[in-house]
This record gives C-alpha cells, structure tokens and sequence, in this order.
C-alpha cells in the first residue's frame, strides 16, 4: 500500500518473498519499487502508469523484475487508486503476482508451435513438388494407356494424389488464418454470396437445388477474404452433402440484423443432417461425420476457427435425414 502524503509503501510478506527480500525489508518507495523492474521494461511500466494516473484508473501490467541476487521473475503487477472523502487520491493498494512459470511454459509453447508451424510449410512445400509431378503423369498417362484396367488405377492414383494435395493446402491454410492480421473491409454479403454460389454451379447436383438468398444487410465492415472462405466452406458442404431423393431439395441463406453489433447468418438445409451424438464433434480436426464423407475432415475446423478469429460464433442445428443449420454471428464495425 503507497501512501501519497508520506510516500512510503509497505509490501506484505509474500510481496517481499516475490520480489527476493527479507520480510523485515517491506517499507519502499515508488522509486524504490522502480529499481527492481528490468531496465528493458521500465519505461512501457511507467508509460502504463502515468496513463492509468490521467484517467484515475487501475492498472494491470506484465513486466520482469531483477531480484537482488541477480534472477529474473516475471510478475503481474496489479493496482487500484484509493481516495480521500473528497473524491480525491489519497494512495494507491495494489497486488504482485509471479507468473514466472506461467510466462515460461507459453513461450515454451509458442516456441513448439512455430518449429510445428515452420515443419509443416517445409513438409507441404516439399510434398507438393513431386504431388505436381504425378498429377502431371497421370493426365499424360490416361492419354497413352489403353488398357482399361490400367487406366481405372491410374485414375484411382490421381484421386489419391489430389486428395493429399487438398490436405496439404488445408493444412497451410489453417496455419494462415492464426497468424494473417485481420482487416476491416465493406462487404456487401449479398453480392458475396451470390459470387460464390456462381463459383460452385458446376458441382454435381447443383441445378437440383433451389437456393434462396434473403438479407437486410447492405453492407458489413469485416475482413473479406475470411468471411468469404467460411461462407464458401459452409455452402459448399450443403451442396455435396445434400440429399438429392427429396423432391425439393434446398438451401437458404439469410442474413440480417437487428439492432445488434453483429451480424447473424444462417446457412440451412433440408440436406442428410447429422446424428445428435456427433454432431459436436463436426468443428473437431480431422472429423467426418460420414462413413462416405471423402472429404479431409478439416473443413468445418478452417470455418471454425476462421468465425473464431473474427471474434463471432458459430452454432449447428441439426437432425438426421431432416437437414441442418449453421448460424453465424459476426460482429462488424460502422
């Protein structure tokens, strides 16, 4: 606890232990306390603070200290003002954590990541090569090969080949979408949609499916290109995983918002739907919710993450053989 009018500071016993000192040493100064912050963090600490100081707030700051005996502990630093009956700072009380351990195992983590992050660009950029190579000699094969046999396996090597390069791809996608900077772009989400479902019309079953696009938005401040991905993910599952023995089969897509900083989307259809006892697994890497699925079961896991790094949510609705419904909930900037 700092008190102003005398400008000494008495630390309790745990703040004296954190900081390596006898407990009998728990009466400092602010410019004391100074001392023992890491000369590389100090002044980002006291640039918190005179900020905290002009708008009469607390403060909750991350720095290192350097204790007498030389070591270096990473602490959270916490702090609230005190005031006098007349509304005015009398003193400030405040906590110190050691979060040293914490610290440590994140950056031992972060670490880890970026060797796995580097492993898999150099795995994927190294694999593609020679997948470019076979898909190349498959289409030059089928060409020249005129036993049937022959080409049904050759055919079969090529599905396998471009199968593999998708997971390759998805694999590097989803390393960008933690690390890519998000931007703030006008949307017009209906264009948008109607864009991509240009984009899909030469998919198996699509002129068997009636679409419908309504929305009250005409324009949303969010980062395109990854809302663009999501929906396009989203749309096209609908449309493979779709049960074409209906006599109407559909897909509707509304956007609106009402009165609310987000912007809610849905995706629904009367499609082959999902068993109540997986359907939370769906968002899980790797997962296919078919047997039949020949898909590389990180689709859903991209979107997921993707809504995630924009800071929405993302729900399914869904019944076997009755369909499903993805609702989106976006939040834009004005």
């Amino acid at each position: 606890e700092l008190d102003f009018a005398t400008g000494v500071a008495k630390w309790s016993d745990e703040s004296c232990r954190i900081y390596g000192l006898s407990p009998e040493d728990n009466m400092h100064s602010f410019k004391s306390w100074l001392s023992f912050i890491h000369p590389d963090d100090r002044q980002r600490v006291i640039g918190e603070i005179q900020e905290a100081e002009k708008t009469g707030s607390g403060t909750s700051i991350k720095h290192r200290i350097v204790r007498p005996d030389g070591s270096i502990r990473y602490i959270l630093s916490e702090s609230r003002p005190e005031f006098g009956p007349d509304g005015r700072p009398v003193g400030v009380y405040g906590t110190a954590h050691d979060v040293t351990e914490n610290t440590v195992l994140e950056q031992s983590l972060q670490a880890s990541y970026k060797e796995l992050e580097t492993f898999i660009y150099r795995v994927s950029h190294d694999l593609r090569g020679p997948l470019a190579s076979i898909q190349g000699l498959v289409r030059v094969s089928v060409l020249d090969v005129k036993d049937e046999t022959a080409l049904k396996h050759i055919g079969m090597i090529g599905d396998l080949a471009m199968k593999l390069d998708g997971l390759l791809t998805k694999l590097v996608h989803i390393m960008s979408v933690r690390d890519k900077k998000t931007t703030n772009d006008p949307v017009d989400v209906v264009q948008m949609v109607e864009g991509i479902l240009s984009s899909l019309k030469f998919i198996d079953h699509f002129g068997n499916i009636k679409f419908s696009v309504n929305s009250n938005v005409k324009e949303m401040r969010t980062d395109s290109e990854a809302l663009r991905s999501v929906l396009l993910n989203l749309v096209e599952n609908a449309i493979k995983y779709h049960d074409y023995s209906r006599k109407m089969p559909f897909i509707d897509i509304n956007i609106h918002r009402n009165g609310s900083p987000n912007v809610s989307i849905e995706i629904s259809d009367n499609g082959q739907g999902i068993d109540e006892e997986v359907k939370d697994k769906v968002f899980d890497m790797f997962y296919r919710g078919t047997t039949s699925s020949k898909g590389t079961g990180l689709g859903l896991f991209i979107v997921k993450s993707t809504v995630e790094k924009l800071g929405g949510t993302i729900t399914l609705e869904s019944a076997k053989g009755k369909g499903s419904r993805f609702r989106l909930s976006i939040p834009v900037s004005d």
